[in-house]
């Protein structure tokens, strides 16, 4: 493949789909037809694709669907739990048990059931019956002894939560939850076979293998290089392909909104994960901070780190959004450039000031500046200075 092939994946408006990338909605996904045509484009298998905001991991699917090595880090618990269920292979057996346990499923019972079981309680506009269903749910899966059917059925139920409570006009009943979360969970095994049989066609022929081809650290990227997680015989990286924080830009990446208003913690007591922090945590800095500066010196010190993990020949490919493009993309290029890395053109090899843009339909975020341009994402490519 080549850039044109990459522009014209970029274009592309289908629905984010295929193999496990319909496991769960974060926030910000880029395309999987995108993002095979970039490591396609920039990396050959057994090469090594790094994202340092690895997000729902769709980066790491697709590298591994292609025998490429995969390093995803994030600073946020809820992408490294979705994107080590998307790439953490289930074998036959594993399936079977899930189906089974998914066809043993009893009805809802009338059992009381305290709803502040893991900061549940907190959760304000969830409805009572949702947070008992849930909580019933919970327990079923963390009796399984499989690990792997456990993160499995727990990142089934994130994603029937989400349909359920992230801005949704009215709340299902409870035996509703537990018909849809059966539908789910079935269209993800759906998904995990076809990912299986993605992997095997590009030489993988074990489920040890899937999971050699992986790793995935919990922790920013400005830290990752002193992590013991990370697997120092792999570097330095081919490609890196992300889709940072976006400045200005209404992302939340920690919480649902309930009715698309009032905020909740439920992707974290929903999958046991501990959230502690705000929303400029997950996004370099608070998006209403006059100018931004703690967003771009975050930028420049990511990349300086980035910078110490990839080859003198890598390849680093980005699509992002802002606020404010006119003001925001010259700073934005001025702080990676400061890291070392020089801009380069897709289809030239040369520094250009054309640029490939892209509208995102469907997407509900909100600019902290009007008009709004955070429907929009711009692909940067760089090469080491």
């Amino acid at each position: 493949m080549g850039g044109q092939d990459i522009i014209e994946a970029l274009h592309a408006q289908d629905r984010v789909k295929g193999l496990t990338h319909s496991f769960y909605k974060y926030p910000a996904r880029f395309s999987p037809g995108f993002a095979r045509a970039v490591i396609e484009a920039f990396t050959r298998p057994g090469e090594l694709v790094l994202d340092p905001f690895v997000g729902g991991g769709t980066s790491v699917v697709e590298a591994v669907a292609l025998r490429r090595r995969a390093i995803g880090i994030d600073v946020n618990e809820l992408a490294v739990f979705v994107a080590r269920a998307k790439t953490s292979p289930l074998g036959p057996r594993n399936l079977k048990e899930v189906e089974r346990w998914l066809h043993r499923l009893e009805k809802p019972r009338r059992t009381i059931v305290s709803p502040s079981v893991n900061g549940m309680g907190r959760s304000k506009g969830v409805p009572w019956w949702l947070k008992i269903t849930i909580a019933r749910l919970r327990r079923k899966i963390s009796a399984l002894q499989d690990p792997l059917e456990r993160n499995f059925l727990c990142c089934a139920l994130l994603k029937t939560g989400q349909w359920a409570l992230d801005c949704s006009s009215e709340f299902p009943s409870s035996r509703q939850f537990i018909r849809r979360y059966v539908q789910d969970a079935s269209e993800m095994i759906c998904g995990m076979k076809s990912y299986v049989s993605e992997g095997k066609r590009s030489g993988l022929s074990t489920l040890q293998q899937f999971r050699s081809m992986r790793r995935l650290v919990c922790r920013s990227v400005i830290e990752a290089e002193r992590d013991a997680r990370l697997p120092k015989q792999w570097l330095p990286a081919k490609l890196v392909l992300t889709s940072p924080p976006y400045p200005g830009v209404h992302v939340l990446y920690h919480r649902w909104q309930i009715h698309g208003r009032a905020e909740t913690p439920a992707p974290y007591w929903i999958t046991g994960l501990q959230d502690g922090f705000g929303g400029a945590f997950y996004t370099l800095g608070d998006r209403r901070e006059k100018e931004n500066r703690s967003y771009f010196r975050g930028i420049r010190i990511a990349f300086q780190s980035i910078r110490k993990l990839v080859r003198h020949d890598a390849t680093i490919v980005q699509l992002i959004s802002f606020s404010n493009p006119d003001i925001q993309l010259s700073r934005y290029l001025a702080a990676v450039s400061e890291a070392g890395f020089s801009e380069v053109s897709l289809l030239e090899s040369r520094c250009s000031a054309g640029r490939a843009w892209r509208s995102v339909p469907g997407r509900k975020w909100y600019a902290q500046l009007k008009p709004s341009h955070s429907a929009r994402e711009v692909l940067l490519i760089h090469k080491p200075a």
